[in-house]
Formats: C-alpha cells, structure tokens, sequence
C-alpha cells in the first residue's frame, strides 16, 4: 500500500491532468481502469470505478458504505488470527470527476 503523502500526490497527478489533458479526461470517464493503471497499477476487474463529472448545478459527494451487520468486519477478522489490514480508500473529487477507489490489504 501506498503511504499516505504519496497517494494524495498521485491523486493530485490526476486531477491536475484530467483538467488540462482532455483526452485524458475522456479516456478516465470511458475507460476508468486503463486511464488509472498508469498511476496504480493494474485494478481488479470486479471492481467498479465510477466517474462522474460535477457541473454547475451538480456536485457530487462520496459516502463510503455502512459497516456491515451481523457480520465480523474485515479488520476484527483479520486481528482476531494476528495479522493487520489496511484499508485503501482514495478519492478524487474535482470540478471535473469523482473517482473512489477501494482496496483490502491482508497480510499475517
């Protein structure tokens, strides 16, 4: 996982280029995975990504999902067996998109 500064720097990174390049631009709303592998690397196909692109009457806002019930979550499972979880959720949210990405990271 990355650390935090050098998430929020390649969040930055396309932020910045989707508002200047765009064909950029228009490869992250048609094809989110392949215009984000450059920065993340390969993201799993099961995986969502939604862009969204905010106009003047409409700005988005990214809420995460509730915990689940009735359920142990990820994290307690993970530290009940002795290993650590991170949770990866990177966001990017501009006059231009919103991009939420999440990962799972086990390890023991």
């Amino acid at each position: 996982m990355q650390p935090k500064n050098e998430s929020s720097q390649r969040m930055a990174q396309i932020q910045d280029r989707a508002q200047n390049d765009p064909a950029f631009r228009t490869q992250l709303q048609r094809d989110p995975h392949k215009a984000l592998e450059e920065y993340f690397g390969p993201i799993d196909s099961d995986i969502e990504i939604r862009v969204v692109q905010d106009t003047e009457q409409t700005k988005y806002l990214h809420v995460p999902p509730p915990p689940p019930q009735g359920e142990i979550s990820d994290y307690d499972l993970v530290n009940a067996q002795g290993g650590t979880t991170r949770i990866c959720t990177i966001s990017l949210v501009s006059m231009y998109s919103a991009i939420t990405v999440y990962s799972v990271i086990t390890s023991s």
